[in-house]
């Protein structure tokens, strides 16, 4: 075995050709610019601003997101029940069932 050989790289490097690495970058430049220049206006994301839009813009309720802004996005939270009496559940079921279990009347 000669010293040099031991070095040598069996691995054969192929390279693309210029035109097509061209066309590609130029494909993806002109993608990238075409997804940003098409995606909608980004809403805001602190809640004063959204407040502040919404305020001067009087808007109601919207049924569908991507029109613009709904109502409050919060509202779940605000109006969500708070705990449960369990106690008091637990004797209207007592109940209900002693009763024979018939829907209640309004």
């Amino acid at each position: 075995m000669t010293p040099g050989a031991a070095h040598v790289s069996t691995r054969s490097q192929t390279s693309l050709p210029l035109d097509i690495t061209i066309e590609t970058l130029a494909s993806v430049l002109i993608l990238c610019v075409g997804v940003v220049l098409g995606a909608q206006e980004l809403k805001p994301i602190q809640w004063r601003v959204w407040a502040g839009r919404m305020e001067r813009e009087k808007r109601g309720v919207q049924k569908d997101l991507d029109s613009g802004f709904v109502e409050n996005p919060y509202r779940a939270l605000d109006d969500r029940a708070g705990f449960m009496d369990i106690r008091a559940k637990r004797k209207e079921f007592a109940d209900w069932v002693r009763d024979g279990g018939q829907p209640q009347k309004a």
